[in-house]
């Protein structure tokens, strides 16, 4: 189980997922699990991945806009408390 805290710092909305792979990005397409408030096109950008009892994120569209704890990436493990960023939305991990 991974839950992800949308705005954590203000208007904290928390998503709780049960899954083995988990879909972030803009717009309205049933795939997207979470979906972020951005203007454009569908895309999913994040991919979140449950692997060997540890999640692994990846950046799908390779944005150096899409950061960890405020650093750009392709593909982290992340922690309890990591601080996702995907253009101007904040998602806390826990």
């Amino acid at each position: 189980m991974i839950k992800l805290t949308t705005n954590p710092k203000s208007n904290p909305i928390v998503h709780t997922f049960q899954k083995k792979v988990i879909l972030i990005g803009k717009g309205t397409s049933p795939e997207i699990d979470l979906a972020i408030n951005q203007s454009g096109p569908d895309v999913i950008q994040v991919k979140i991945v449950n692997q060997n009892d540890c999640f692994v994120i990846i950046n799908l569209i390779d944005s150096p806009l899409i950061k960890i704890n405020a650093l750009p990436y392709k593909k982290k493990i992340i922690n309890d408390k990591d601080l996702l960023q995907i253009e101007t939305t904040k998602i806390l991990i826990n």
